[in-house]
């Protein structure tokens, strides 16, 4: 599908412009037309690859339109009008027992809707003969040049006519000022003189107002020919004051107005005061451009100093440099002594230390029989005196090793 949207853009004035914006969609970069306009007036059609480049998304389903980038920038009074090129021809070839691809078809439709569009903005600056008077297009083209050839005449002859007034006023002036003579003769020519001279006045009267019109009739229509005017609040669908609007002369509906951000929108009804302004038809301040390239990497920067920390027993800070710089104050970093932890689990027994001298046997005034224990290798061994025994080893419920000794 094909929005409707002007194939047109501009015309974009201001010093140093180089990129100018256009949002209707395009099927090649050569369906682009670029006019420059000098500060006299003159229009040069650029070419594109030697004046300007044309940068564009091939996929115009998602991104519509693009811009172009002049190669030299607009000077002070120039400006740059962008135009449909689409050329008036048909591109797509279907065959009676081939595929039909939508999308070949699609595009074409989108083509031929284009190129429907290209001649409605080219036929909206045309002169069209009103419907009710029969003329063709030329006959009326050739109507409006001979009445322009005419108004040129006509200015003419009023300056001519003016000119021969202020002669003629001249000479009555003259030959009132040279009457002499008889009274009667001196009275007629006076009345003759002074007629003749109220006469040429009043032509000369005629003839310059004649003249003052047609200089009027010229600027008004200087005037009328305003298509883009600027109005810096102004919004899609509102309502400014004609006052607001430069320039607000003869403000007439089909005129363009522009805001400050660049959106343009058409003039729909004209009041005594007020004007009421359509959607935005385009805009030319255009998204924001690519990403340009990385700049070059400067050069390196000389090394810095490098501090080294170094913290005492007591806990305080201080540094040293490679530099010979001035180190920071030291600094005490040690906190508060903190509470007492909880005591930590008991750890596992050491292994068992070697056995010392076995000593001597002591005596028991009380039993007949005494013993003690002793690591003989890997074999626990009782030594015992007194009567003879047999030993009856045991651990007990405290994982206690117990012998009971019986005679």
């Amino acid at each position: 599908m094909l929005p409707d949207v002007p194939r047109r853009v501009g015309p974009v004035t201001g010093l140093g412009i180089s990129r100018v914006d256009f949002d209707f969609k395009i099927f090649a970069s050569s369906n682009v037309l670029v006019i420059r306009t000098s500060k006299a007036g003159v229009d040069k059609t650029l070419k594109e690859g030697e004046d300007y480049t044309v940068t564009w998304d091939e996929d115009q389903t998602a991104n519509i339109g693009g811009y172009i980038t002049l190669d030299e920038f607009l000077t002070d009074g120039e400006s740059v009008t962008i135009l449909s090129n689409v050329a008036y021809t048909q591109e797509l070839d279907l065959h009676a027992e081939g595929d039909f691809n939508p999308n070949d078809i699609n595009v074409n439709f989108d083509r031929t809707e284009a190129q429907i569009q290209q001649l409605k903005e080219k036929l909206s600056r045309a002169a069209v003969a009103p419907a009710s008077s029969g003329m063709e297009g030329e006959e009326y083209g050739e109507m409006l040049l001979e009445n322009s050839t005419k108004s040129g005449e006509y200015a003419a002859q009023a300056q001519a006519a003016a000119e021969k007034a202020q002669a003629a006023a001249d000479i009555a002036t003259s030959a009132q000022e040279n009457l002499d003579a008889s009274t009667d003769i001196a009275e007629n020519a006076a009345k003759v003189a002074s007629n003749s001279a109220t006469a040429a006045a009043q032509f000369k009267l005629d003839s310059e107002a004649a003249a003052t019109t047609a200089t009027e009739a010229a600027e008004i229509a200087k005037q009328a020919a305003f298509s883009y005017r600027y109005c810096a609040t102004a919004t899609a669908g509102g309502t400014v004051n004609t006052s607001a609007i430069v320039p607000a002369t003869l403000i007439k509906i089909g005129d363009h107005v522009m805001n400050s951000s660049g959106q343009i929108f058409r003039v729909l009804n004209v009041g005594s005061s007020t004007c009421e302004l359509s959607g935005i038809i385009t805009t030319i301040s255009g998204p924001q451009g690519l990403k340009g390239d990385s700049g070059s990497i400067g050069p390196q920067g000389s090394s810095g100093a490098t501090f080294t920390p170094a913290v005492s027993t007591e806990g305080e800070i201080s540094w040293t440099n490679n530099k010979g710089l001035t180190n920071p104050a030291p600094v005490n970093i040690r906190g508060p002594k903190g509470e007492r932890g909880e005591r930590g689990l008991q750890g596992s027994p050491g292994p068992v230390g070697s056995a010392g001298p076995q000593g001597p046997m002591g005596s028991s005034p009380w039993a007949t029989a005494f013993g003690q224990f002793r690591i003989d290798g890997a074999d626990l061994k009782l030594d015992y005196v007194g009567l003879d025994t047999s030993a009856d080893f045991s651990i007990n419920s405290n994982g206690q090793l117990t012998v009971t000794v019986t005679e």
